[in-house]
Parts: C-alpha cells; sequence; structure tokens
C-alpha cells in the first residue's frame, strides 16, 4: 500500500517536476549555447583584433632589415619590369610604327588565364568559384584592360620619360581610393609627402610642355607628337590603374592571389578580345610582320606578365599605396634607357622633378602607415561560427529531452 501511494505520487508529480527538468535542461542548453556563442565570439574578437592588428588599425611595427630588403628587392624587380614594357611599347610605337594598344596586352591575360586558372583547374576549384565570384572581376578586369590601353595609346604621342613619370598620378588616387573602400588611415605627413610629390609632377609638365613648345620632342620622331595628349591619355590610365591596384589588394588580401590573377586574366582576354575585334582590327591586318616587331611584341608580353605576377607578393608585403611610390624608381630605368636608346635631349626640370618626387617619398615613408582593410572571411567564419553553435546547442537540446523522456 505504501509503495503504491509512493508510484502514484511520483506519477502525478512527474507531470509538475517534468516543465521545471524540461526548463532546466533547456537552460542548460541556453547556457551551454550562450558559452559557445560567447567562446566563437572571443574568438572572434580575438581573430578580429589581431587581422586589425595585421590591417594596421594601430601603427605597424618597423620592418626588420631583412624584410625592408625583401620589400625594396621586389619593389625594384617591379620596377625593372615595368621599365621594359615601358622600352618595348616606346620601340614599337617610334621605331616600327605600331599601334595596337589592346592587341600588345591580350598575350598577358591569356597567359594569366592559362596559368593560374590552370592552377585552380588542378585543384578543382575553377567552376565553383567562377560561378559564385565572377561579377566583381569583370568589373577589375575593364579597370585593367582600358588603364593598359590608355597607357599604351599614350607612347603614340609622348615620350617614355613623361609616361614613366605621369604614371604617379595613380599613387593620388590609390591613396583615395584606399581612404575610401579599404577604410586606411592617413597622417598629416603622407599628405604632406604626397603634394611634394604633386609638386614634382608639375615640373615634370611643364618640362614637357617647354620641349613641346620649343620643337624639340625628345626623341626625335612621331613618337611625341602630341605631348598633351599624350599625357592626358597617360593620366586617364594611371587612374584606372589606381583604381585596379585597390581592387587587387582587397581581393588579394581577402581572397586567392591565384584566383584574382586567374580570373583577371580570363575576363581580360575576353575584354581587350572584343575591343581589339572592335577597334584593331584593321591594324593588325595591315600591319607590317617582322622578327623585330615580334621580339618587341613577346618581350612586352614576358615583362607585363611578370610584372602581374609578382604584383600580389608585394602588395601583401606592403600595401598598394607603397607599391606605387616603389614603382617611381622606374623612372630611373626610364631616363637610362632614354639616354641609350632613344638619345632624348632632356630639360633639367626632369631631374628637379624628379629630386622633388623622392623627397616627396622620404616624407611619405617616415609616417606610419595604419590601415583597416575589411576581412568577409572573417566575418564569414563568425557568421558560420554562431550557425555551428546554435546547431549545437539545438542537438543537445533534443538530445536532453530524448533523455529524460
Amino acid at each position: 500500500s505504501d509503495g503504491m501511494q509512493e508510484f502514484e505520487m511520483s506519477v502525478f508529480s512527474s507531470s509538475e517536476d517534468r516543465q521545471p527538468l524540461l526548463e532546466g535542461s533547456s537552460s542548460g542548453s541556453a547556457e551551454r549555447h550562450t558559452g559557445t556563442r560567447r567562446a566563437a565570439s572571443t574568438t572572434s574578437t580575438t581573430t578580429t583584433t589581431t587581422a586589425d592588428a595585421d590591417d594596421g588599425s594601430k601603427a605597424k611595427a618597423p620592418l626588420s632589415v631583412t624584410q625592408l630588403l625583401r620589400v625594396f628587392l621586389c619593389g625594384q624587380l617591379l620596377s625593372l619590369l615595368l621599365c621594359g614594357t615601358g622600352v618595348t611599347s616606346g620601340l614599337l610605337a617610334s621605331k616600327y610604327d605600331v599601334n595596337i594598344p589592346t592587341a600588345q596586352s591580350t598575350a598577358n591575360y591569356v597567359l594569366l588565364a592559362v596559368v593560374f586558372g590552370g592552377v585552380l583547374a588542378w585543384r578543382g576549384q575553377w567552376r565553383a568559384r567562377l560561378r559564385l565570384r565572377w561579377k566583381p572581376f569583370v568589373l577589375y578586369a575593364l579597370f585593367d584592360v582600358e588603364g593598359n590601353f590608355l597607357v599604351v595609346k599614350a607612347y603614340q604621342y609622348t615620350t617614355l620619360t613623361s609616361i614613366q613619370m605621369l604614371d604617379c598620378t595613380s599613387i593620388i588616387v590609390v591613396m583615395a581610393l584606399s581612404l575610401v573602400f579599404l577604410r586606411r588611415r592617413y597622417t598629416w605627413a603622407h599628405f604632406a609627402g604626397v603634394c611634394v610629390c604633386l609638386s614634382g609632377l608639375a615640373a615634370v609638365i611643364v618640362a614637357d610642355e617647354r620641349s613641346r613648345s620649343s620643337g624639340d620632342d625628345g626623341s626625335g620622331s612621331n613618337a611625341a607628337s602630341n605631348k598633351i595628349l599624350g599625357d592626358l591619355l597617360c593620366v586617364g590610365g594611371a587612374v584606372l590603374y589606381a583604381a585596379s591596384n585597390v581592387a587587387e589588394e582587397f581581393a588579394v588580401r581577402t581572397g586567392d592571389p591565384v584566383e584574382y590573377l586567374a580570373f583577371l586574366g580570363f575576363f581580360g582576354s575576353i575584354i581587350s578580345g572584343v575591343q581589339v575585334a572592335i577597334l584593331e582590327r584593321n591594324q593588325l591586318q595591315s600591319m607590317a610582320w617582322s622578327g623585330p616587331v615580334v621580339g618587341l611584341l613577346l618581350g612586352f608580353s614576358v615583362c607585363l606578365f611578370a610584372f602581374y605576377s609578382a604584383v600580389p607578393a608585394m602588395i601583401r608585403a606592403s600595401s598598394a599605396t607603397a607599391m606605387n611610390l616603389s614603382l617611381l624608381s622606374s623612372d630611373v630605368y626610364a631616363l637610362l634607357c632614354g639616354i641609350v636608346i632613344f638619345h632624348y635631349s632632356f630639360s633639367t626640370l626632369y631631374i628637379v622633378g624628379f629630386c622633388i618626387i623622392v623627397c616627396g617619398l622620404v616624407v611619405y615613408f617616415k609616417a606610419p602607415e595604419t590601415e583597416s582593410v575589411p576581412r568577409p572571411k572573417a566575418e564569414h567564419a563568425d557568421v558560420e561560427a554562431d550557425a555551428e553553435a546554435e546547431a549545437e546547442a539545438e542537438t543537445g537540446t533534443e538530445t536532453e529531452a530524448e533523455r529524460i523522456n
């Protein structure tokens, strides 16, 4: 009798006790869920803090001697390659009257698509990544193709040295775009350095105008037949280059450099191919193909392909702004090539302008560069961590309820 009474009491009390028990188990699961989310949040906060530190939300630590030497050598390699593209383009325009600016760059895009696209295909990632991420790369490729088109077109109207020095316009645009889209923080010293560089750029433009007014083309050929138009084309190309550089910095820091180069080559090949068919079909048909012309075109493509392949390493080690500043040393190589190959007669303002630009670089690099590049992957990781935490919590709740039942 006593046993039956205890059994009845336990049965009748089970409906009353079960709700608190379920609530307790649900509370325990919620606490575990909250703890998991808190741990994920802590991990995310730590990762974000680390990423912010890496991105330069605080002043970056000074580079070691080895790191500084590596960045310097990488920048000089890029400068030499850029100078190589300039010399070959100058020779094609001035000596052989080759007028195919888009076709010159098409081979580079094809090489990028074949080499780096082949790497993605070997990984088994080509189709999936192309289907998910093709839209921004169309815009990146458009900036890059038209930037190449304008700069190579400028070689038909102005001198090699003018083009190399006017390219520093891209530095100003890179800084502005980095400030807006990459949330980079600049100090007054950075802007002072840029203003000094602009003063050097003004000296170069004045020297170009004086040379044009005096009838001295600087090269003695029709490569400098319309310097004002050539300078404007060069500045327009530099602006598009700047947009492409900032997009590349964002892409290689938040994604895979191989993916960027593969899709840039793929869409660049399509865009440049269409443009060649529309604008340069007649030039290709009427052009006098010879051994030197083919050799210069191959040299241009090899230099440009090597340049594109090395840029992501430079950007990851520094930034798009620092890379563009480092590329100003290509002007020195252009001066040497201009004296030896093109027999230029330079105004003293060229040297004055270059020295002013170097002073501006010193001012810029003396200031600590800070940045806060967005990290989409980190954000996606946080969302995935929260989803996993919620899934684990729900699974835990169901397990507790099943155990109680």
